[in-house]
């Protein structure tokens, strides 16, 4: 057998099996994005219980007043994963604090106390005891640095952080 015959056969099994996959894969995104689930699908982690939806600038947020089946948490009215609701007027005597990043920072398996901004929101109330403290975890799970950058344009800084940081 020839180097040339080989190539013959290799391409003639790669047009009959590759590329009928690949028409078919554009086919099976395209539908989904005809029936406007777009990247849900294929972008979102925790879908059976995390809730999200569609946002014209990001790929997806946090859905508000969302509790998941199982309820380690809870996402508050302004799409935060806080259990307590936070306001936009922030009381002159309190430090503001918005937690940005990924799934590190969200958590999706504990509830607010066991997440990294909630064990810092118990730290610094018993390190200063006569301040008070409100920390807001606005991390999403599959964030890029992007898209967390955006989101603090868009809704983080109607709240006046005092301090924002991100991980």
């Amino acid at each position: 057998m020839d180097r040339y015959y080989r190539y013959k056969i290799m391409l003639f099994w790669f047009i009959l099996i590759i590329i009928p996959l690949l028409v078919l894969e554009m086919f099976v995104r395209g539908w989904d994005c005809y029936q406007g689930r777009g990247s849900e699908r294929y972008l979102i982690p925790y879908a059976s219980f995390l809730g999200y939806k569609n946002h014209p600038y990001l790929s997806y947020m946090l859905r508000p007043n969302h509790v998941p089946s199982h309820k380690k948490f809870r996402i508050n009215e302004a799409g935060f994963k806080n259990s307590d609701e936070i306001s936009k007027e922030k009381p002159a005597n309190i430090v503001r604090i918005v937690c940005l990043g990924g799934s590190t920072t969200f958590d999706g398996e504990h509830g607010d106390a066991g997440t990294y901004p909630g064990k810092l929101e118990k730290i610094l109330s018993e390190k200063y005891p006569n301040r008070i403290f409100c920390v807001i975890n606005a991390g999403v799970p599959s964030y890029t640095a992007l898209e967390n950058m955006i989101d603090l344009q868009i809704r983080v800084l109607d709240y006046d952080p005092d301090i924002i940081i991100y991980y």
